[in-house]
């Protein structure tokens, strides 16, 4: 080291630089009374003691980076391209940072030992010294050498006296609060390894209202700080540093939950739990917590370190994203259940006022007219003061008042600028979602959903309408385009059957036909009233297998061969057989059921045989109600050679018979005490003259109709007037 005289000299800027003797630097170091002097004395001090041409400091970012704090004898242009290294750069400050020792350096070391690095202009030594207090960096100090060898080893221990000295000082200064008048440090500084770390985590913190606590297990005290305290409601000046204080704030169906928790961590060392709390001022909260387990110097369970966070606006999004999911779903399944208009709109009607929210809801079918309200619903499934107030009294909007898009109204100001040319919403209406109905690119109707409240439609609860829409819109056309084949298909099955019943002397006949509540259930039922020359009358009621356009056509072919066959006035017994041989005769494997009656007037006779069908009913004025013991054959289409015996008997005056198909007994639950229980008190009635025979043919099949889904129902009924 070049021992001088105490006399002071300029760097090639021109800057005056730092006393000579080691003790005037020393001295120097630890009167700085701010970081900017401190890094200008040392820098002084180094580059009087060494003779170097230029020197730097550079202080450790939190992210592993070297900012440039203090610079002499480099120009500007130079700082400026070196003011940040990065942590993996090949260069000697980073080494000196990564190894925590002081890096000396020949210049004809320079290249093979930092080959990506930039070469200075001319071969020179460097000598950096990691700043180090108590074994943290906080940055280096490094010096260019006049020459091509480094220091000599006593001038090596100078430097490194300088770089602990200033790092020591640095250190206090900052511990003090000290900062810089210069921008350029002054940020280097706030950026030092920890502290801006530290004080962006706290920042974090506080901006997502994150408490945290140090949980001591053997005295069971917990200190938090005061986000912690104002999660839980408590008043940081009333907290009490208990753990059973929190725990008490546990909400009682967690409890349990959570205590496990906290003890599986003690063996696995890590605690994680989310629960709710009643704070206080009871309020519910949902609670994030997580920590870690802090053991003694014995490897024990000490403590633990850990930090809460208040989640209940996130959980309640998160909740109310998967109701919104669920009522989807929901929807979607309960409208691929419906196939018919009416009954898609009541099951609107169930889930989209829970499902949504909602005050009221309706919905418009787009007609040739335009729109039509199709069906409207109120609070709580009660009719309810109908949202139609886009519709004219005949219920028919004049344009689709959206256009294509869905319309989400918030508040009633909006609903009125949107929709001026249509009144003002009913004062109970606040925020609206008008959702156009559409299947591929062709509109069906409209859906309206009214709110209570001004509402916020957010992107997710825009798609949950919007989702719902269109399911809806599919279920309309797959439901309107099924009621049209099934109207269809129904007229088709009229067709097959008597236009009129003929009149006979003697007797008055009513007859039913209800079509299946549900599906394309074209059946197989038929009736007919067919009257003999000799004035009997042969009733015949039966029901193809199945429910086809098949079976309908086999009992179009039955029923017209049957007619025909019954002209020459074969018994009943006969002509039962011989409609089972042209049965057999078809080409279809479907089976038949037939019950045939043939009623004399003259003597009130009758003869009744049947094929695997149901027993008709004998009604007597008094109420009573009684099958006919009428043998049971096998049913048509089975065995041609199949013979069917009868059963002869007497239908009296003011007397009433019923054959009816299975379609009645259908329904779950009913059988013939039900049966009969709705028959004796409309045959009563019936007898007193309250009602006519319509109304008892009526009551015959209302138990079948009172059930969601039924088979197709056919009945006729015969008064023996005398």
């Amino acid at each position: 080291m070049r021992e001088g005289k105490g006399e002071r000299r300029t760097d090639p800027a021109g800057a005056a630089q730092g006393p000579r003797t080691l003790a005037d630097t020393m001295l120097g170091l630890l009167r700085s009374p701010d970081p900017g002097s401190l890094l200008a004395a040392a820098m002084d001090g180094c580059l009087a003691r060494t003779g170097a041409r230029a020197g730097t400091v550079y202080l450790l970012q939190d992210d592993g980076w070297l900012r440039l704090a203090k610079g002499l004898g480099l120009s500007e242009e130079l700082l400026a391209t070196v003011r940040l290294i990065p942590p993996e750069a090949d260069l000697p400050p980073v080494e000196a940072v990564r190894t925590r020792r002081p890096v000396h350096i020949r210049a004809e070391e320079y290249r093979g030992r930092y080959p990506r690095a930039q070469l200075p202009p001319e071969p020179t030594a460097f000598g950096c010294l990691p700043l180090l207090v108590d074994g943290r960096c906080l940055g280096t100090l490094a010096v260019q050498l006049p020459g091509t060898e480094p220091l000599p080893r006593s001038g090596q221990r100078e430097l490194e006296l300088i770089a602990a000295t200033c790092a020591h000082r640095l250190d206090h200064l900052l511990a003090q609060g000290a900062g810089s008048e210069d921008a350029r440090l002054d940020q280097a500084l706030r950026l030092l390894q920890g502290r801006s770390r530290a004080a962006r985590l706290e920042l974090a913190m506080a901006n997502a209202e994150i408490g945290s606590f140090d949980w001591d297990f053997a005295s069971g005290r917990v200190i938090g700080d005061e986000r912690l305290c104002r999660i839980f409601g408590i008043g940081p000046h009333h907290y009490d540093e208990g753990a059973e204080t929190f725990f008490r704030a546990i909400h009682p169906d967690d409890r349990v939950r959570v205590n496990r928790l906290v003890r599986e961590s003690v063996d696995t060392g890590v605690y994680r739990a989310q629960y709710r709390i009643a704070r206080p001022d009871g309020a519910e909260r949902w609670i994030d917590a997580s920590g870690k387990v802090v053991p003694d110097s014995h490897g024990r369970p000490a403590g633990m370190l850990g930090v809460v966070q208040d989640r209940t606006e996130q959980h309640a999004r998160e909740a109310g994203s998967a109701a919104r999911q669920q009522f989807v779903l929901d929807l979607s399944r309960a409208l691929s259940e419906v196939l018919s208009v009416q009954a898609m709109v009541e099951k609107v009607f169930d889930i989209v006022l829970p499902g949504l929210g909602g005050l009221a809801t309706a919905l418009y079918l787009r007609e040739e007219r335009g729109l039509r309200l199709a069906g409207s619903r109120g609070p709580a499934g009660r009719e309810a003061r109908r949202p139609d107030w886009l519709a004219r009294p005949d219920h028919a909007l004049p344009r689709d008042p959206q256009g294509e898009h869905p319309l989400f109204l918030g508040s009633r100001a909006e609903l009125i600028r949107r929709l001026p040319h249509h009144g003002p919403p009913p004062e109970s209406v606040h925020a609206a979602a008008l959702l156009p109905l559409t299947v591929e690119g062709e509109p069906v109707g409209l859906w309206m959903i009214c709110y209570a409240e001004p509402r916020e439609f957010t992107a997710d609860v825009q798609v949950a309408h919007t989702a719902a829409a269109g399911l809806l819109a599919q279920s309309l056309a797959r439901a309107r385009q099924f009621e049209s084949r099934r109207r269809q298909l129904n007229e088709l099955q009229h067709l097959m059957l008597p236009r009129r019943v003929p009149g006979a002397p003697g007797i008055e006949t009513v007859v039913r036909y209800v079509p299946a509540a549900e599906g394309l259930y074209v059946g197989g039922n038929w009736y007919d009233v067919l009257p003999m020359p000799d004035g009997r009358v042969v009733l015949a009621i039966g029901d193809v297998q199945g429910h086809s356009a098949e079976a309908a056509a086999v009992m179009g072919q039955l029923r017209t061969a049957m007619r025909a066959q019954a002209k020459p006035g074969p018994p009943v017994d006969e002509l039962l057989a011989l409609g089972n041989r042209t049965l057999c005769e078809l080409d279809t494997e479907l089976l038949a059921t037939c019950c045939l009656v043939e009623l004399d007037p003259s003597r009130s006779a009758l003869t009744a045989v049947r094929a695997g069908h149901p027993p008709p009913l004998l009604l007597r004025p008094d109420g009573r109600v009684r099958e006919l013991a009428v043998p049971a054959g096998l049913p048509l289409g089975a065995f041609a050679d199949t013979g069917y015996p009868a059963l002869t008997g007497a239908l009296a005056p003011g007397e009433v018979l019923l054959l009816f198909t299975d379609g009645m007994r259908e329904p779950p639950g009913g059988g013939p005490e039900e049966t009969f229980a709705e028959l004796r008190t409309a045959l009563v009635r019936w007898a007193h003259g309250d009602v006519p025979l319509g109304t008892l043919a009526d009551r015959a099949v209302a138990s079948a109709l009172s059930h969601d889904t039924y088979d197709d129902l056919a009945v006729l009924l015969v008064h023996r007037t005398g």
